[in-house]
């Protein structure tokens, strides 16, 4: 079944169509013989027009109420006919996560169903596939059979097909240029459409009082005393209200642009939430993708490159899960085996974990953890009593400190990230003058003979004490291999490290080493966050002719990864620039700027969106993520939100699961690296520096974890910050959005 612009005269389609519809919506409802007639209408319609088959998918559902409650669906309003159907499947115990939301956005397609049916206005094609997957998801919750549903099923394939949604993206944007025209600033747009939103309830509430009264009129004309006065008070009552009705109607009238924009909006999200599911439900690889997953042979050492967005990390679960089937043959016949996933901190572990169930693959069949509860495991077989003091060296090097040159902080680095975490030899350090890059200060041969000997000493006294920082640990465990390799009980098979670029050299040289067949990497530099990131090579990786990039987003829509890509160019400090340029398809809103001279003001700038998102656009409160610079920030939103009704999580809080419903994610900025939303709020109504570097890898590093927060966001990215902040990249990044808008 395919979908195609009407040919024939409209009219005489929609005489036609309205007589089929009709058959559908009987007293007695759609009986279980009938459902193969009545589904093959459906795909008769579905290859004349796009709005048709919208009201026809809708009639089937209400026809189908009436075998539930005989005629219900003749007194009820269409949200009632979804209310019982969620009743009917919840007493059955048959109404799971997938069944429910498909309703739920079923009810929220009916709105554009009564814009065809009262208004005759347009449906697109995309929007048709997406309410066909609903139909189809609400087919299987019900146990509805036929053979006529595989060409349904059929016209999905579109959703394969990287078309970006340019109809409703046209209208989008008019409407929104409209609007713009008129905006005097960045918190215009939500001020009028608060002001609309209350327009539409005070209109909402005269109608109901308008029903009232005349419901009063009706039943005193019943009676035998039909109180004159009272009947006269009435009318005027009802005069008043038609009065007032009116004039907030030509109010609504001239703000009917941001009617409009609210609309497209809702029909946007719509689409583009239901296209995700789809493609989450079968996880498919671009061609690019598959291309690159058939890139990864069996063993190895392989990196897999590409901006935000590109799917990276789809890519190594899916080279992951094609090593498990060729590995199967070796596991039946009893040969041990065991793959391990790595990433960097413990919430992308949940997030890998996850990702890694949508993909069919388990915990019993890899061992999914961050690299350093990996290293911890692997240092306490080699030192018996070893521990890792995650905070060391900058706890312990003040008392060690004899240089004039550099402060506490900067020497723990130099000691911990420049020369443990690169591995670097005494030759290197001292005779070759190795580059240190990112330090703030270059140092004289004689200074670095001091910083030398602190280390020496350092090293020698955490070593005594069993007590190592995390580069430190690798140096020992790499050591014991070196010495003997059988002694290590923790090698396994095959690797695969996702974010690799914030893990140091020595950590990633060290988790090559433990794999028998070799690493799987993805990684990319401009969202280096956490360090300056690794030497690949100096690693130990050999990844000559191993290296591929993906240059294709399917994350972001094109408006966002614009933007994101701008900004982050505008200060390419990091030499290797080689995953930048990929190419977004998939059209979206523009991102918003919402800006405030207090936080406080800011804050209730945030609420109003997240209602806005929640109650008008439609999204579920597990789509919204909202990434602020600290954890008291967290807290604080956390509160805030609390205040208005709406639950909410921080993604970092153990007992958090990404599976869990009707919450909205919280979390810092950090944190949400290698996350996905499909709306994002940037809550940064400040941002500090970025350790001990020299100011330009400091702003570089601001700057790409600013680059990552707005690439987090699929559809809707909201930047909330001060007019006038005192961060740097804030700054820019509001300049840049300003530039953006004025475009």
């Amino acid at each position: 079944m395919s979908f195609h612009p009407l040919d024939a005269n409209r009219n005489t389609i929609l005489l036609c169509s309205l007589r089929v519809l009709s058959k559908y919506h009987t007293i007695y409802g759609i009986m279980q013989s009938d459902y193969g007639k009545a589904l093959g209408r459906l795909v008769a319609l579905g290859g004349t027009d796009e709005g048709f088959y919208l009201l026809a998918l809708h009639s089937f559902l209400e026809g189908f109420s009436n075998t539930i409650k005989e005629g219900f669906s003749y007194y009820a309003n269409f949200p009632d006919v979804i209310d019982l159907l969620l009743d009917y499947l919840e007493k059955r115990n048959r109404l799971d996560f997938r069944s429910r939301q498909a309703l739920i956005r079923i009810a929220k397609e009916h709105d554009l169903a009564n814009r065809v049916r009262h208004q005759f206005k347009p449906v697109t094609k995309d929007e048709a596939v997406a309410a066909t997957y609903n139909f189809l998801a609400f087919c299987v919750a019900f146990g509805i059979e036929s053979p006529t549903l595989s060409d349904l099923r059929s016209s999905l394939s579109l959703f394969d097909e990287p078309r970006p949604n340019l109809e409703l993206v046209k209208e989008l944007e008019r409407t929104r240029m409209k609007l713009k025209a008129k905006e005097a600033g960045e918190t215009a747009l939500i001020e009028k459409v608060s002001k609309y939103e209350e327009m539409e309830s005070q209109l909402s509430a005269l109608t109901s009082k308008d029903a009232e009264y005349r419901t009063e009129i009706e039943r005193l004309r019943k009676t035998a005393d039909q109180r004159g006065e009272r009947l006269d008070e009435l009318r005027q009552k009802i005069f008043e209200v038609s009065k007032e009705r009116d004039k907030i109607l030509d109010e609504l009238d001239k703000q009917r642009d941001v009617g409009e924009y609210l609309q497209y909006l809702e029909r946007f999200t719509q689409l583009t939430r239901t296209r995700l599911d789809y493609e989450r439900s079968v996880m498919k690889l671009s061609p690019e993708q598959e291309e690159t997953v058939g890139l990864v042979r069996d063993s190895g050492d392989y990196l897999i490159k590409g901006s935000a967005g590109t799917g990276k990390t789809l890519v190594l679960l899916h080279a992951l899960e094609r090593y498990m089937g060729s590995a199967q043959p070796r596991l039946d016949l009893g040969q041990p085996q065991k793959i391990v996933l790595l990433t960097y901190t413990n919430t992308l572990v949940k997030y890998s974990r996850y990702l890694a169930h949508i993909v069919g693959r388990n915990e019993t069949d890899i061992m999914i953890s961050t690299a350093d509860s990996q290293l911890f495991g692997i240092l306490k077989t080699v030192v018996h009593g070893a521990w890792i003091d995650f905070k060391a060296p900058a706890c312990l090097i003040g008392e060690y400190n004899a240089t004039s040159f550099l402060s506490d902080a900067e020497l723990g680095m130099e000691i911990e990230d420049v020369i443990w975490g690169n591995l670097i030899n005494r030759e290197e350090y001292l005779e070759k003058h190795i580059l240190r890059r990112g330090m703030k200060q270059p140092l004289s041969a004689q200074q670095r003979e001091l910083v030398w000997s602190i280390q020496e000493k350092l090293r020698e006294n955490l070593i005594a004490a069993k007590r190592y920082t995390r580069n430190l640990a690798c140096a020992i465990v790499l050591k014991a291999m070196e010495s003997d390799p059988e002694a290590i009980t923790l090698r396994c098979d095959r690797i695969f490290i996702d974010e690799a670029q914030d893990l140091s050299t020595a950590i990633i040289r060290c988790m090559k080493q433990l794999s028998v067949k070799g690493a799987v990497l993805a990684a990319d530099d401009g969202q280096s966050i956490y360090k300056i990131g690794a030497q690949y090579q100096r690693a130990g990786l050999a990844i000559a002719g191993h290296t591929r990039i993906l240059r294709s987003n399917f994350r972001n829509t094109r408006q966002i990864h614009e933007l994101a890509e701008r900004f982050l160019a505008a200060g390419a400090a990091f030499p290797s620039q080689d995953e930048r340029g990929a190419l977004a398809n998939r059209e979206g809103p523009g991102p918003e700027l919402v800006t405030a001279k207090s936080e406080a003001e800011l804050l209730e700038h945030l609420m109003r969106y997240v209602t806005l998102a929640t109650l008008r656009l439609g999204y579920d409160p597990e789509n919204i993520g909202i990434l602020t610079p600290s954890n008291a920030s967290v807290d604080l939103i956390k509160t805030r939100l609390a205040g208005i009704g709406r639950s909410a999580a921080s993604i970092k809080d153990e007992k958090f699961d990404f599976t869990s419903p009707g919450i909205i994610r919280l979390s810092t900025l950090h944190s949400s690296k290698g996350i996905e939303f499909p709306v994002v709020f940037i809550y940064a109504p400040s941002l500090k520096s970025t350790g001990d570097f020299d100011e330009k890898t400091s702003l570089a590093m601001q700057r790409n974890l600013l680059y990552v927060a707005l690439t987090r966001a699929m559809d809707n990215v909201v930047v909330f910050t001060l007019e006038e902040p005192e961060s740097t990249m804030l700054q820019e990044l509001i300049t840049e959005m300003r530039r953006e808008k004025q475009g």
